[in-house]
């Protein structure tokens, strides 16, 4: 068993790996009570709104309109950072990471999902190749460079992408960065991807559903833990194909959740958005609460066999890299319980 700095968090990772480690642990009313994911461990409101309020006041000074910043007040991003990031308790580094997510959630609902707010699936391989150039900066000449940094600094979506990596990168080595941005790109490829089913009305198998579910995930966000930490997972280890394979296997069951939360919301509306749930009704022609329980046990799988490659994972003698791992898993508890308590997902919102 290694000592010093971190073992604490190591001894977490492998309690944590243990069938019955949050059995003991209160549980909210919850329509997925079977999901088998671990409880958040912390739960600070006073330091969540702390940074919910450098969010909005972030938002305002961009200059997004008051249908965003009502969206972002209700929806709670610092909130979710403190969820997510429970080890953490620097206001600046929680910021960073909350402006991060709150940027891509905008450009998610304003460019892919919502058809009412502007989503146009004709023109959103241009906005995502533009966003692009705002996130990982376009490097032209001239006055190329001066129009195209114009037109960010225009935009209230392209400008809170720049600026959220601006926020990143106080904190962050180029190696931190740039492993983000990388997710990033293809968290990119996946939506162009979903978007095309919907053009074409194709509903795929559950199989291509979940291969461009987990590129088209949270990985951008979640892959800041080590960042709001302040310690580095080095990029050889991040990149190793064992810790790669956990990494996306986690990802995936973070949008798995995502979308069995979302559910309501979505099947409540006139022409419901995809999501696993959906998929599989599709394809075995049951119920969708019956395909949700069939969603609730890919999620289980999915999370066991992420705890099974951080048990072999455990022999890297690697502190930051069982911190990491550690981190991840804390990343999908506190998104879970944002998801099953944010107003984001009711319904009526």
């Amino acid at each position: 068993m290694p000592t010093g700095i971190g073992t604490s968090a190591f001894r977490t990772l492998r309690a944590d790996l243990s069938p019955d480690s949050t059995s003991d642990r209160p549980k909210t009313a919850d329509p997925f009570a079977d999901l088998y994911c671990p409880e958040p461990l912390r739960i600070d409101e006073p330091l969540g709104e702390r940074v919910n309020e450098r969010v909005l006041a972030w938002a305002t000074e961009i200059g997004f309109p008051p249908s965003v910043l009502k969206m972002l007040r209700t929806a709670g991003f610092g909130r979710f950072a403190m969820l997510a990031h429970p080890d953490s308790n620097d206001v600046d580094r929680l910021f960073a990471t909350a402006a991060w997510t709150a940027a891509l959630t905008v450009m998610d609902d304003y460019y892919c999902d919502d058809e009412a707010l502007g989503a146009d699936p004709d023109r959103l391989g241009a906005r995502l190749t533009l966003a692009l150039a705002a996130i990982d900066r376009g490097r032209l000449v001239g006055e190329y460079q001066t129009r195209l940094d114009a037109a960010v600094a225009a935009d209230p979506l392209l400008a809170a992408l720049r600026s959220s990596v601006d926020e990143l990168s106080r904190y962050g080595t180029p190696s931190q960065l740039g492993r983000a941005l990388f997710e990033n790109d293809h968290f990119f490829i996946g939506t162009t991807g979903e978007m095309s089913w919907r053009t074409t009305g194709e509903m795929p198998p559950v199989w291509q559903y979940l291969a461009a579910r987990q590129v088209n995930s949270f990985l951008p966000c979640i892959t800041t833990t080590d960042l709001v930490s302040g310690y580095l997972l080095p990029a050889d280890l991040y990149f190793e194909p064992g810790v790669r394979r956990a990494c996306k296997l986690l990802g995936l069951t973070t949008v798995v959740v995502n979308d069995l939360y979302s559910m309501a919301k979505e099947s409540a509306q006139d022409s419901p958005d995809g999501g696993l749930p959906l998929v599989v009704s599709a394809e075995r022609g049951c119920s969708l609460e019956e395909a949700a329980a069939i969603s609730v046990g890919i999620h289980n799988d999915l999370m066991h066999a992420f705890d099974d490659q951080c048990r072999d994972l455990a022999a890297v003698p690697s502190i930051e890299l069982q911190l990491f791992l550690a981190g991840i898993r804390n990343w999908a508890a506190g998104s879970r319980e944002w998801h099953r308590s944010s107003i984001r997902f009711q319904p009526n919102e």
